[in-house]
């Protein structure tokens, strides 16, 4: 299994998916699928990992949306990651499985196929704060529901951009 360095996210219109794009130390890509049923019950308990510290609080969705729009700022752009796949990597991944593990820096998700391990990535809470972001302006793009995602995750929809053919990842 492969620990994913970096990570492209992105709406496929063709195959009705999200479609991941993830990159090794070593250069090697990764490409993974993940379905919209399988992505909102993934969000779904991401999210809830974020707002459980301060679930019940006076004041708590103005913390995440605090929280939320500081880690949306932070957003640096990226060159997308090339989606020539390497000799040693699986070519295409759908993933039906995904598990989630606190860690001191944040927490890991671990994608699994069939229920071997393909690829994983490590969040800290910022990080994961982002990439929900981009996931939920992938939603957008493919006009799924959004009733999984709570309006403090809403930002202003806008992700930042650099010139040229930059993505944020």
């Amino acid at each position: 299994m492969s620990r994913l360095t970096r990570l492209t996210t992105e709406y496929s219109r063709h195959e009705d998916r999200l479609s991941l794009t993830g990159q090794d130390s070593t250069g090697n890509v990764y490409k993974l699928w993940i379905t919209r049923r399988l992505a909102d019950r993934l969000f779904a308990n991401l999210i809830g990992v974020l707002a459980k510290g301060t679930s019940g609080r006076d004041g708590a969705d103005l913390f995440q949306s605090f929280a939320q729009e500081q880690a949306v700022q932070a957003i640096e752009p990226q060159e997308k990651i090339a989606t020539s796949i390497g000799p040693d990597a699986p070519a295409f991944c759908l993933v039906d499985n995904v598990d989630m593990t606190p860690t001191d820096a944040g927490l890991l998700l671990v994608f699994k196929q069939d229920s071997e391990p393909a690829a994983s990535i490590g969040f800290t809470s910022a990080e994961l704060r982002q990439w929900l972001f981009i996931c939920r302006n992938a939603y957008k793009t493919a006009d799924w529901p959004m009733v999984i995602w709570p309006h403090w995750i809403d930002g202003d929809g806008a992700l930042p951009t650099a010139a040229g053919n930059a993505a944020v990842h």
